[in-house]
């Protein structure tokens, strides 16, 4: 089970590096032909194979090598030391709530050599109210030295309900993002303002704690304070995120939402700041908008910043937000 997860690490690290592949051969002055054979190249993954491709000559393959180890050079690898194993019903078993009494529900778990345990997992009514089937899945987690279990829906249906009953008033919604206003929309709306001052502020302890333990010898991840900075920061922006792309929806209750490029940095930042902005804004955005289409239906079409407000007039501008299906939806409680 942990396996087939790191190989879907790999393989989705994997796929990001190939689409910046071919971002890099669709932008340069290669001549067509030498392009086409990189395209070849690049969709069999062969930018390191040995073996002879049809239709790409001996010489196109140090140059895709080179290419592909450029778009590599510029990503860090995956990081499966944050792994959380799901867990079936080989090594889990989630009891029955009615036969439960100190907890909302108890999970078995059996470990080969080791025997089993029951863990305590309380759930709370968001989860119990989403009503989704419950799969027969355990995730674990670690957080700082804490072990937590979450449980799993199968949210097919009621997304299915929710979108047969949403009824778009909008056809098309242009959206641009900033940090002084977080949201700023085609028909005039802003959302999240204030965003700025609150990262300026939480950008300034950061530093702090970081210059202090690096004058120490230490590194800043040591520090409980900084480690609790940086989970307040990535609380506030997913709630920021997720509050303003919730009230555009219930204002206008578009179609289709048109997006401009993800762009969350600002010179009144530092470089740590940037990236942890930048990083966690864009994660969760792209789960919000994956999210909306889940339920709702709504499409969303990201384009370059000048195109915004042109929506889908740019259509060869346009390329469809790449984002993971939510069809289930993972909930739960510490254990």
């Amino acid at each position: 089970m942990a396996s087939f997860q790191v190989q879907e690490q790999i393989d989705s690290w994997l796929s990001n590096r190939a689409n910046d592949f071919i971002d890099r051969v669709r932008n340069s002055t290669l001549p067509e032909d030498v392009r086409r054979q990189l395209y070849t190249v690049n969709r069999r993954g062969a930018w390191f194979s040995r073996d002879q491709v049809m239709g790409v000559a001996p010489e196109i393959r140090p140059l895709a090598r080179a290419i592909m180890r450029d778009c590599m050079k510029g990503h860090r690898r995956p990081d499966l030391s944050h792994l959380s194993p799901r867990l079936d019903v080989r090594i889990a078993t989630i009891g029955d709530p009615t036969k439960a009494t100190f907890a909302d529900r108890w999970v078995t778990l059996r470990l080969p050599g080791r025997g089993r345990f029951n863990l305590p997992v309380k759930t709370n009514a968001l989860f119990e109210g989403r009503g989704g089937e419950l799969c027969p899945i355990v995730q674990l987690c670690t957080n700082g030295g804490r072990l937590s279990l979450r449980l799993v829906q199968d949210m097919a249906e009621p997304f299915a309900t929710m979108r047969a009953a949403y009824q778009p008033r909008t056809e098309s919604l242009g959206v641009d993002f900033g940090l002084a206003t977080l949201l700023a929309s085609s028909r005039g709306d802003l959302m999240g303002r204030g965003l700025m001052a609150d990262l300026v502020r939480i950008d300034k302890q950061l530093v702090a704690i970081a210059r202090h333990r690096m004058r120490s010898g230490d590194k800043p991840r040591n520090s409980a304070r900084y480690r609790s900075l940086i989970t307040r920061l990535r609380g506030m922006l997913k709630t920021r995120i997720n509050a303003s792309l919730n009230a555009l929806v219930g204002i206008h209750a578009p179609a289709e939402l048109v997006v401009e490029r993800l762009n969350f940095r600002s010179p009144e930042l530092s470089k740590p700041m940037n990236r942890l902005v930048t990083n966690c804004g864009r994660a969760v955005f792209r789960q919000k908008l994956a999210d909306l289409q889940e339920k709702l239906g709504i499409a969303a079409v990201e384009v370059p910043s000048p195109y915004t407000w042109s929506a889908r007039s740019a259509t060869t501008s346009t390329a469809p937000i790449a984002g993971r299906s939510l069809s289930s939806v993972v909930a739960g409680a510490a254990a």
